[in-house]
């Protein structure tokens, strides 16, 4: 029996135990996808102050929408991975090796989706599209565009580094990575081997023995560590040369001695530890936190046990044993995520229970707590401004932190005449950066129609003329959705297009000159 691994292995048998800095890495590893908060015995509650996953949210953002669907093929637009849809490609449950060679059986003839490249995805890939945020991953996955994915478990090719008759597995019910006999059945969903056009990159696991042709040691995918892995700072701090985190040098819970320091704690008293170590400014920084699960996992060399950890760290006073994260459990919000540094595994238990505490610090945070989180928070005054690190053209926000911040505005009005003696008129304000309180109204007398907006939802500029898009009421009715074409020139002209609730046509006026009023149009 392997101490407190989540699981008993008896004879190849499963049996579950339990239902303000930014520092370059090689890479950027991504939010959880927590944005709750609870308390010790799962309640919801505010964030502010908590110091929980769901506070912090640290990491890169997810792109929306997260996945793309191209026929039986699905894209991870946060990794760039591209998965098979079918998330019981094999229509049972098979072995580890069964599971090897059925993903390279994929790759025969025309392959899947037109690819030959299919393989059965390490640890990190398959952990990636874990959805932390939710009780029954397996159900966000299949709302997502996968179809049949099992809340169960589900293969890695990552052999055990204590025992190499077991395999790693990620549990889609609930997000435990642990691992099983490989004489065990459990399911498969296969990738692509190569990670192309996403938001970060995920990194080698450290296994390079390998126990079969096309396991994680075998093909070694990833983006390689740095070489050293560690620097010691020499300042009680060590710099995750792969991730830019900053640890504390003293793994086990460091500090003043008003912190309580080098005692295992429960879930709370964690928090509440790290919230000590910033008041007192703790090595020369404010901004220490409990690791979220991604963070800590990141630690994790799959190729070593005992600790789990590159044999060349720097690290001291590492304890091989559970350490707690700051994310909760959406499967069991009483329970909170940890991982074991003995063996590398992945499972969630009582907040509660005692555990080790490792602060960490750096990383993409939205220190100023404005709403948002970029590799430069460059403008803490401003919280409907979100800096990034690349400009994207006419979208009203200021991504590079460059003045020269393109802007999107149209607002005037104007009227014309259509029909002799019957009139229409439009006014409008809209601003990119506030789309939905801007106001559109729209008169026209012939008709007896007058539409007024409740939500902008768009604005493009291209070449003068302005398209806007909203919904807004008829006559007092609500339910109808208008596009409208705003031409800034010599003279100035209108176009609008209302649709019922039912999407057809109500009301379609071509764009036409004005005859009085004028528009302003600014884009770019």
């Amino acid at each position: 029996m392997r101490k407190f691994r989540g699981v008993i292995l008896i004879a190849g048998s499963l049996f579950l135990m339990l239902s303000h800095a930014v520092f370059a890495g090689t890479v950027n590893l991504p939010r959880t996808g927590q944005a709750k908060c609870y308390t010790l015995d799962g309640a919801e509650i505010a964030c502010a102050g908590t110091g929980q996953d769901g506070e912090i949210q640290a990491g890169k953002a997810w792109p929306n929408p997260r996945f793309t669907v191209s026929g039986d093929c699905i894209t991870d637009n946060l990794t760039g991975l591209m998965w098979g849809r079918n998330g019981n490609f094999s229509g049972n449950t098979i072995m580890w090796q069964e599971a090897l060679d059925y993903a390279a059986q994929l790759n025969s003839g025309a392959g899947l989706c037109g690819y030959t490249d299919w393989v059965l995805p390490n640890v990190n890939e398959l952990e990636s599209i874990v959805n932390v945020s939710e009780p029954d991953p397996a159900a966000w996955l299949n709302g997502q565009g996968f179809y049949n994915v099992q809340p169960d478990i589900y293969w890695t090719s990552t052999t055990d580094a204590d025992l190499s008759f077991f395999a790693r597995y990620i549990d889609i019910l609930n997000g435990y990575g642990i691992v099983v006999g490989k004489d065990y059945s459990s399911y498969i969903l296969p990738v692509r081997s190569g990670q192309s056009g996403g938001v970060i990159s995920l990194p080698k696991t450290g296994q390079t023995i390998s126990y079969s042709l096309g396991d994680d040691g075998d093909l070694e995918r990833g983006a390689v560590w740095p070489d050293p892995r560690f620097t010691d700072n020499g300042t009680g701090t060590v710099t995750d040369n792969l991730t830019g985190l900053m640890w504390t040098k003293d793994a086990n819970a460091p500090g003043l001695s008003s912190c309580d320091p080098g005692i295992d704690k429960t879930w709370q008293e964690a928090l509440d530890y790290v919230t000590c170590l910033n008041s007192s400014s703790y090595l020369g920084y404010n901004d220490w936190r409990l690791p979220n699960k991604k963070e800590l996992y990141s630690l994790i060399d799959f190729s070593r046990f005992n600790p789990s950890l590159q044999i060349r760290h720097p690290f001291t006073n590492v304890q091989a044993d559970i350490y707690w994260t700051s994310t909760t459990s959406a499967y069991d919000t009483n329970s909170a995520w940890f991982v074991d540094l003995w063996y590398g595994d992945l499972y969630d238990g009582s907040k509660y229970y005692f555990f080790y505490v490792w602060p960490v610090r750096g990383g993409i945070v939205d220190n100023d707590h404005d709403g948002y989180t970029s590799d430069v928070d460059c403008n803490d005054s401003n919280p409907a401004i979100n800096p990034g690190a690349a400009e994207i053209v006419n979208n009203g926000i200021d991504d590079d932190c460059n003045s020269a911040t393109p802007i999107l505005t149209a607002s005037g009005s104007g009227n014309n005449y259509p029909v002799p003696l019957f009139r229409a008129s439009l006014t409008l304000n809209v601003n990119a950066s506030s789309l939905g309180t801007g106001t559109f109204s729209y008169y026209y007398t012939r008709a007896r129609l007058y539409f007024v907006s409740t939500l902008i939802t768009g604005i493009s500029v291209t070449n003068g003329v302005a398209t806007i898009t909203g919904a807004g009421k008829v006559n007092n009715v609500p339910g109808y959705t208008f596009t409208a074409t705003i031409t800034n020139g010599s003279p100035d002209k209108m176009g609008l297009q209302i649709k019922k609730p039912d999407n057809t046509i109500y009301y379609n006026a071509p764009s036409k000159d004005l005859s009085s009023g004028n528009f302003t149009v600014v884009g770019q």
